[in-house]
C-alpha cells in the first residue's frame, strides 16, 4: 500500500492517481463483505457536485471483462444499488460505460437457481424529477453496441416498472418504468428487445400497474429531427414459429392492445380494440397501406369512399381459403373481374326482395327482384330501362331512340322505337336475322336484295290478322303464297301505276287490274308467253289457243284441239237446211246478227248433201239468207252452211304491230322429246296427217317443206339455252354467311330474283320513232336520277340522327 503526499492511496499500485487506486493482476481486486443482519451497506458511493459516484471500466481487448461485476445471494438482496438522491439535473445513480468492442458497461446477473424467486441482476431507482433509475449509453458509431441490454433465457432481460399510483392532476407527466434514448442518427434503437428462448417470450416487457388510464407500461420516444425515426421497432428474428415483432395485449374489453397516437394531428390508430381489430381515425384517411416497392397502396376511410386502393396488377384481391373463389378490382380494362366456383359474383339487397348473380353458370347476369330483373338510367333522367318488368322481358324509354345496338367494328347496328319506326337495322350482311332454337325456322330482313328472306320447317313465313279473318303462309309445302281471307285469299297493287290483283276473290281464283295490261304469263323454258286483258284482247300471245280433252278409247292419252286462227276478229255460224222446190229461205241465229258486222265480211259455204245441179247463195245478211239451186233446179236436196262474218268493233284491228317484246315461236322442244319417248303418238300430228292425205290422192313425190323452213327460220323458235331467262328457284352455288351449321357445307338458303326481265325491243326505224325512243329513256333516266336522289336525302337524315344519337350523353 503505498500513499503519497497528495493524500492518495494506492493498493497494488506505488504511484497512485486517486485517493484510492488499486490494481490487481488477480481475480478480484477489490472484495467487500458486510455481514451485518441489519441491511447495512458493504459499500456506498456518493456524488454530490455533479460526478459520477461509481465508474466502472472494463478496458480489457480480451471479450469478458465487467466494469462492475456484483453478486447477491441472500433474498430481496440487491446485488448492485445505486441510489440518486439529487433533486434536479440529470444526475445518474448508475453509469456504466463500455469501450471494449465485446464488453459490457453494467452486467446484472440473479442466478439464485429457484424457479419463482424475484432476484434481480440490476435494479435502478430514481427519486429526482429528471433523473433515472437506469440510465444506458451507447456512443459507438459502428456496431451493435446497446446502452442497455437486457438478456434472459427464461424470464426477462429487462424489465420497467411503474408503481406510482397517485392523481397527476394538471401534471400530465408520463412516467417511465424503463426509458431508452437513442443520438445515433435516424436509425439508432432507445432500448432493444430480444428473445431467443425456444418457449413463448418477451424480448422486453413493460407493465404498468397504477389505476390511472394515462399510465404506459412502456414508453418509446423518438426525437430524432430528421424523417423516417421510430419510437418503437420490434424485430422478429426466428424463421420459424409464430413469433411477433411487437405484439400488445389487453385483458380489458375497453382497452387497446396497441394504441397510436400523433400529437401534432391528433390522428391515432388502435390494434386489438373492443370489436375491431384494426381502427383508425386520420384528417385525410382512417388507414394507409403501402408495398415496399410503392407498385400498392390503399386508403381506409379516404374522403367519401370506404376504400381507395391501387397497384400495379389491380387495386385489390379477394379470395376464399379453399380458392374456389376469388376476385380482383380495377384489374386491366375491368372495375371487377370475379371468378367462382358457383358465379363470379352475388348481390342481395337486405330483405332478399333483389338479387343478382354475375358468371352463374352459361349466364353473363342472373337477376330476380320484385319490381324487376334489373332496372339502368342515365345519369339525366333522359333514358332509362327495366328488365324483366312486369310481363315485358324488356321496357327501354329514350328521348331518341328506345334502345341502340351495335358490333364493335360498325358494320352493323339497330334502333328499337326510333322516329315513327318500331326497329331499324343496318348491316354488312343483313337488317336481321332471326331463328328457332332448333334451327327448323329462320329469316333474313333486309337480305342481299331482298327485303325479307325467310326459311322454316313448314312454312317461309305466316301472317294472320288480329280477328283471324285472314292469313297467309308463304314458301308452304309446294306453295310459294298460300292465303286465306274473307275478302280475298290475296290482294296486290303496284303503287306506281294502277295496277292491282284479288287472288281466290268472291267465285273467281284471279281477278287483275291494270293501266295496260290485266294479266302477263310467261313460260320461260318454253318460251310462249300470253298477255290477258290488253289492247282490245282477251287473250294475246305466241302460242297456240288449245282445249284438251280425255281420248276416249286410251286411258293414257289426252286430246288437244287448237282453235282456228286469222288475220281478223271472225264470227261464224253453222246449221243444215233443205230445199223446196229449188229454194231455201234459211234465217241465222239471234245472236250471230247481235256480233257481227252488217256490212262487210259475210261469206257462205254450201255442201249439199244430194244430187243436184249445185247451190248458190241468192241473199245473205247477218240474220239470214236464200239459197236456189242452179239452173233453175227444183229439187228438195239437203244441205249443210257455214257463215263467216267479222266481229264488231274489231274491224281495224292492228295485224301488224310495234314489237313490244319477243314473240318467238314456241319451242317445240316438249313435243320432240314425247314423240322420242312415244313414237306412235306422232301419226296423229298436222303434219303426219297430210302426208298420209297427200299419199292417197297419189302425191308420191317427195315433200318439200324448204319454204315452212325458211319461214320458220325468219320467225325464230324459241331455243331455252339461247333465249332462256335465268329460272327464279336456281339455287346459289356460293354459302350463305350466318346460315345455321357449317359456313362451308351448310345447305344456302335458294335464290330469289325478281319477275323475268323483259328483253328490249327493237328500235324503230323510222327518225321520229327514234326520237320519241329516246325521249322516254332520258325521262327514265331522270325518274331513276330523282329517285337516287331521294335516297341520298333518306341517307343523309339517317346520319344526322345516327350522329346526334352517338353525341347524345348516355354513355353509348
Amino acid at each position: 500500500m503505498t500513499i503519497t503526499t497528495e493524500g492518495n492511496i494506492g493498493i497494488g499500485t506505488p504511484s497512485p492517481g486517486y485517493p484510492l487506486h488499486v490494481e490487481s493482476d488477480g481475480s478480484q481486486t477489490v472484495h467487500i463483505t458486510n455481514d451485518d443482519a441489519g441491511g447495512g451497506n458493504a459499500l456506498e458511493a456518493r456524488s454530490t457536485g455533479g460526478g459520477t459516484a461509481v465508474r466502472a471500466y472494463a478496458t480489457s481487448t480480451e471479450s469478458g471483462g465487467y466494469g462492475v461485476d456484483a453478486y447477491a445471494a441472500a433474498s430481496n438482496a440487491r446485488a448492485v444499488y445505486a441510489f440518486n438522491e439529487a433533486d434536479y439535473g440529470a444526475a445518474y445513480a448508475v453509469y456504466g460505460e463500455n469501450v471494449s468492442p465485446a464488453g459490457i458497461a453494467i452486467y446484472g446477473l440473479a442466478d439464485s437457481g429457484e424457479d419463482n424467486s424475484t432476484g434481480i441482476g440490476v435494479y435502478g431507482r430514481s427519486d429526482s424529477e429528471d433523473g433515472a433509475g437506469v440510465y444506458g449509453e451507447a456512443t459507438h458509431t459502428i456496431g451493435s453496441s446497446y446502452g442497455v441490454r437486457g438478456v434472459s433465457a427464461h424470464g426477462t432481460g429487462v424489465q420497467g416498472e411503474h408503481q406510482d399510483t397517485g392523481n397527476f392532476g394538471a401534471l400530465a407527466r408520463w412516467f417511465e418504468g424503463v426509458y431508452g434514448e437513442s443520438d445515433y442518427g435516424a436509425s439508432g434503437i432507445g432500448v432493444h428487445g430480444k428473445w431467443t428462448g425456444a418457449y413463448p417470450g418477451y424480448g422486453f416487457g413493460g407493465a404498468f400497474t397504477t389505476t390511472s388510464h394515462l399510465a404506459a407500461g412502456v414508453l418509446a420516444r423518438n426525437e430524432a429531427t430528421e424523417s423516417g425515426g421510430i419510437g418503437v421497432i420490434g424485430v422478429h428474428e426466428h424463421t420459424t414459429g409464430a413469433g411477433y415483432g411487437v405484439r400488445g395485449e389487453t385483458a380489458s374489453s375497453d382497452g387497446h392492445g396497441v394504441h397510436g397516437y400523433n400529437q401534432a394531428s391528433g390522428n391515432y390508430g388502435i390494434l386489438g380494440s373492443g370489436e375491431y381489430g384494426v381502427d383508425g381515425h386520420g384528417d385525410s384517411a382512417g388507414g394507409y397501406f403501402e408495398d415496399t416497392n410503392g407498385s400498392g397502396y390503399a386508403y381506409v376511410a379516404y374522403g367519401d369512399r370506404g376504400v381507395e386502393a391501387l397497384g400495379g396488377e389491380a387495386g385489390g384481391y379477394f379470395g376464399d381459403t379453399d380458392g374456389s373463389g376469388y376476385a380482383y378490382v380495377a384489374r386491366g380494362n375491368r372495375g371487377i373481374d370475379g371468378k367462382g366456383s358457383e358465379a363470379g359474383g352475388y348481390f342481395e339487397d337486405t330483405d332478399g326482395s333483389g338479387y343478382a348473380y354475375v358468371g352463374y353458370g352459361d349466364l353473363g347476369i342472373e337477376a330476380r327482384g320484385s319490381d324487376a330483373g334489373g332496372y339502368f338510367e342515365d345519369t339525366g333522367g333522359t333514358a332509362y330501362a327495366h328488365i324483366a318488368h312486369g310481363t315485358q322481358g324488356i321496357a327501354a324509354f329514350g328521348d331518341i331512340v328506345g334502345g341502340y345496338f351495335q358490333d364493335t367494328d360498325a358494320s352493323s347496328y339497330a334502333f328499337l322505337a326510333y322516329s315513327q319506326r318500331g326497329i331499324e337495322a343496318e348491316g354488312s350482311e343483313a337488317g336481321g336475322y332471326f331463328g328457332d332454337t332448333n334451327d327448323s325456322g329462320y329469316a333474313y330482313v333486309g337480305y342481299g336484295d331482298r327485303g325479307v328472306e325467310a326459311l322454316g320447317s313448314d312454312a317461309g313465313g305466316y301472317f294472320e290478322d288480329t280477328d283471324g279473318s285472314g292469313y297467309a303462309y308463304i314458301g308452304r309445302d309446294d306453295y310459294g303464297v298460300e292465303g286465306h281471307g274473307d275478302t280475298a285469299g290475296g290482294y296486290f297493287h303496284e303503287t306506281d301505276t294502277f295496277a292491282y290483283a284479288y287472288i281466290a276473290y268472291g267465285q273467281r281464283g284471279i281477278e287483275a287490274y291494270g293501266d295496260n295490261e290485266g294479266g302477263y304469263f310467261h313460260d320461260l323454258f318454253g318460251g310462249t308467253y300470253a298477255v290477258v286483258a290488253a289492247n282490245g284482247k282477251k287473250i294475246e300471245g305466241n302460242g297456240s289457243c288449245d282445249f284438251v280433252q280425255n281420248h276416249p278409247e286410251n286411258p293414257g292419252a289426252v286430246i288437244i284441239y287448237a282453235a282456228l286462227e286469222g288475220d281478223e276478229v271472225a264470227t261464224y255460224t253453222r246449221g243444215t237446211a233443205r230445199l223446196q222446190s229449188g229454194v231455201a229461205r234459211v234465217p241465222l241465229g239471234d245472236t250471230f246478227k247481235w256480233v257481227t258486222n252488217p256490212d262487210i265480211g259475210l261469206t257462205a259455204h254450201l255442201t249439199p248433201r244430194g244430187n243436184c245441179d249445185g247451190l248458190y247463195v241468192e241473199a245473205l245478211s247477218t240474220s239470214g239468207m236464200i239459197v236456189r239451186e242452179l239452173r233453175g233446179g227444183t229439187s228438195s236436196v239437203t244441205f249443210d252452211y257455214i257463215v263467216y262474218g267479222l266481229r264488231i268493233g274489231f274491224e281495224e284491228v292492228n295485224i301488224v304491230q310495234e314489237k313490244k317484246r319477243e314473240a318467238y315461236i314456241p319451242s317445240m322442244a316438249n313435243h320432240r322429246a314425247l314423240y322420242d319417248r312415244r313414237p306412235e303418238l306422232r301419226d296423229y300430228n298436222a303434219l303426219e296427217r297430210f302426208k298420209r292425205m297427200r299419199a292417197a290422192v297419189g302425191e308420191t313425190d317427195p315433200l318439200d317443206l324448204s319454204a315452212a323452213q325458211a319461214l320458220r327460220d325468219a320467225i325464230v323458235e324459241f331455243d331455252p339455252a339461247i333465249h332462256g331467262l335465268e329460272h327464279p328457284y336456281a339455287p346459289r352455288t356460293e354459302g350463305v354467311p350466318g346460315s345455321h351449321g357449317d359456313a362451308e357445307t351448310s345447305a344456302a338458303p335458294s335464290s330469289r330474283v325478281g319477275p323475268p326481265d323483259i328483253p328490249e325491243r327493237t328500235l324503230p326505224e323510222s327518225l321520229p320513232e327514234i326520237i320519241n325512243h329516246k325521249d322516254a329513256e332520258i325521262e327514265a333516266l331522270l325518274a331513276e336520277c330523282a329517285a337516287r336522289q331521294q335516297r341520298i336525302e333518306a341517307l343523309e337524315d339517317r346520319l344526322t340522327s345516327l350522329e346526334a344519337l352517338l353525341s347524345a350523353p348516355s354513355g353509348r
